[in-house]
């Protein structure tokens, strides 16, 4: 089941699951890589080619690199609740 989506600057997609997996497509809709850290993608915002996941589950904000890699990651505690991204593609 898929709870999230987002686009790269590069025009990928970038799905989310129930199950905690993270999906980055190539660019003819095949799987280019999968992570699965997380207990449940809730959403997730793009800057550039970076991805952020809030997983509520885990009260957790993880950003992946445009190699699939988890990078930096914050426990934000009982209050995240949602996730954007500003028009320039920040993650707020």
């Amino acid at each position: 089941e898929f709870t999230a989506i987002a686009r790269r600057a590069d025009g990928r997609l970038v799905l989310g699951t129930a199950d905690g997996a993270v999906y980055a497509l190539a660019a003819d809709g095949a799987v280019a890589n999968r992570n699965k850290i997380f207990a449940r993608v809730d959403a997730l915002a793009t800057q550039g080619n970076t991805t952020v996941v809030l997983d509520r589950g885990q009260t957790s904000v993880t950003t992946i690199g445009p190699d699939g890699r988890a990078a930096q990651s914050l426990r934000a505690g009982e209050g995240a609740t949602t996730l954007a991204a500003d028009p320039q593609g920040r993650a707020l």
